[in-house]
């Protein structure tokens, strides 16, 4: 007669893995095409991934054309839209108002089961026309939204700038917690980032001293100056436009160019 015993940590076995397969389908993301029936929807040429559904025990959060991308929470209570962080304003109705979504998408960074990372990025005013008027690239916002399988949402507000690195900079970001339930969106307070982040100083090339004729101007764009650079004949400061100015250099201008960016100084 076989041992009791090990019936019973087979059978413990089992509930382990069922108990951590439910756990790992808890939480996911994914592609689809969402459909409500509303009558704009008959004119949406999308493939049948253009929406985004995050599954969890309690409800989806969806990611849908029908707001524009702005998420909403669906549980059997009811449906929830997450608040704006900026005003939205474009050429369709105030529940979808980049109509066609011409400047609004959703993108999955991350799936897994202990969380979901979800990048929405969106022009949030322009006008209606032919073409579109009011369009400008340093306008528009992206936003981010960890998701964990207990419904809590960690959101990040970034608004465009003129230099990558400003938009990249902790200062240039908003938080916001939420807590999807059963019954709702619980909101937390908006609150800005603490600066953590600081430029760092890379060695520079030697500098070359050979001159060819007498100069009427002279920079040297190794000072570490950040935006401005020093003439050395008169000494005066210049600014170094553009939108990717270089790490500041040890011992004292900035690079001025990193690949794929532009810049110039105005005499």
């Amino acid at each position: 007669m076989k041992d009791p015993r090990c019936r019973i940590v087979l059978v413990y076995m089992a509930l382990a893995m069922i108990t951590q397969d439910q756990a790992q389908e808890s939480l996911r993301a994914y592609y689809t095409k969402v459909s409500k029936g509303e009558s704009w929807e008959k004119e949406s040429r999308t493939t049948e991934h253009a929406d985004i559904i995050v599954e969890l025990n309690t409800g989806k959060l969806l990611f849908w054309r029908g707001t524009s991308y702005l998420p909403v929470w669906e549980t059997e209570k009811g449906s929830w839209t997450v608040d704006e962080m900026i005003e939205r304003k474009g050429d369709g109705p105030d529940s979808r108002p980049d109509d066609h979504n011409t400047f609004s998408s959703v993108r999955i960074i991350e799936s897994g089961a202990q969380r979901v990372w979800i990048n929405w990025r969106y022009l949030p005013r322009f006008t209606a026309g032919n073409p579109k008027g009011n369009v400008d690239h340093l306008n528009f916002v992206e936003e981010d939204f960890i998701i964990y399988p207990d419904g809590k949402v960690n959101r990040t507000f970034r608004q465009g700038t003129p230099k990558i690195d400003d938009w990249l900079h902790d200062r240039n970001t908003l938080k916001q917690s939420l807590n999807l339930t059963e019954q709702g969106i619980i909101h937390e307070e908006i609150q800005a980032m603490e600066a953590t982040s600081s430029p760092s100083r890379i060695t520079g090339n030697p500098i070359l001293e050979t001159i060819t004729g007498s100069p009427v101007l002279s920079f040297k764009f190794d000072r570490g100056g950040g935006d401005e650079v020093i003439e050395t004949l008169t000494s005066g400061q210049y600014l170094i436009e553009g939108g990717k100015i270089g790490a500041p250099v040890s011992g004292g201008d900035s690079l001025l160019l990193r690949t794929g960016s532009h810049g110039r100084v105005t005499i």
